[in-house]
């Protein structure tokens, strides 16, 4: 190198902007910009399997079928099921995947293989059935319970529906009326088909609503018990001191004066003063039961 020369040479601008032309030229037909897409690609560096099926990008592949028809027949001797591949039973199927559902398009039932036989999960048929929206539904069915029983909320009130009550005879005229409790704050509105039992009656405290009233089931002695209680169900013993409205045995007139004597002190009463009390039938019958033979 002569005295002087640096080792540099000087490249023109000219050939300087020809060579970033070439490069530029070259890198695009050799190699892929960041955001670019390959025109073309004929296999995979690393293959996929797709639902069980190698692929590589290579070739096509054809996925497994999964859902199998199968048409049925019943034949030979001992009768055993056969299955074919279509409706004309010209290709018997013999054998069964367990990752693939078969339709038996006989029966129109969805079937699946468990190792041993076909066994079938889903059956639609003719068989009339009640959605499960009808069940414990108005105009359904009812249910049952863990004891195979219908449960109380879904039967008629008139098979369980027994309700206790206060009951009292009141009023012009004289009628039932049945109270939540003894306090009478609350009165019973009455309902047919069910059973009311007045619980402060010992007897005959049975009854039904007919639609206007309250009726006793039963009114008539059928017990021992029975024969010695009034309609309330109070006992009648030698200290029943009971007085029902409108039903003694005289007048509020008679039974003043009788009272009179009483206070007076029944012993200084004349048996003329008593019978006076008394109309002549009273007293005719009175006498006939005690005359003398």
């Amino acid at each position: 190198m002569a005295q002087g020369d640096t080792g540099i040479k000087a490249i023109s601008l000219q050939r300087l902007t020809l060579f970033k032309a070439l490069q530029d030229i070259y890198n695009a037909a050799t190699f892929l910009g960041i955001n670019d897409n390959a025109v073309s690609a004929t296999k995979l560096q690393t293959a996929r399997n797709i639902d069980g099926v190698a692929f590589d990008g290579t070739a096509d592949i054809t996925l497994p079928t999964k859902v199998v028809q199968l048409w049925k027949d019943v034949s030979g001797e001992p009768a055993a099921t056969h299955w074919y591949a279509e409706a004309a039973k010209t290709t018997e199927v013999t054998t069964f995947d367990a990752a693939k559902i078969y339709i038996n398009m006989t029966d129109n039932q969805v079937m699946y293989w468990d190792g041993t036989q076909l066994v079938t999960v889903v059956a639609e048929d003719s068989t009339p059935r009640i959605p499960m929206s009808m069940k414990g539904a108005a105009n359904g069915v009812a249910e049952l319970d863990s004891n195979g029983l219908v449960p109380s909320s879904q039967l008629p009130s008139y098979v369980d529906d027994v309700i206790d009550v206060f009951a009292e005879k009141s009023g012009d005229p004289e009628a039932w009326h049945l109270y939540t409790d003894s306090t009478k704050a609350t009165e019973v509105t009455g309902e047919t088909d069910k059973i009311y039992v007045a619980t402060n009656m010992t007897t005959d405290g049975i009854f039904r609503y007919s639609g206007t009233q309250f009726v006793q089931v039963a009114s008539t002695v059928s017990t021992a018990e029975k024969a010695v209680a009034d309609q309330n169900g109070d006992v009648i013993d030698t200290t029943y001191v009971k007085k029902e409205t409108g039903k003694r045995l005289m007048t509020d007139e008679e039974g003043t004066e009788l009272a009179t004597l009483w206070s007076h002190d029944y012993t200084e009463a004349t048996e003329n003063e008593i019978r006076a009390l008394f109309d002549s039938t009273t007293l005719a019958t009175y006498d006939a039961a005690h005359a003398e033979p």
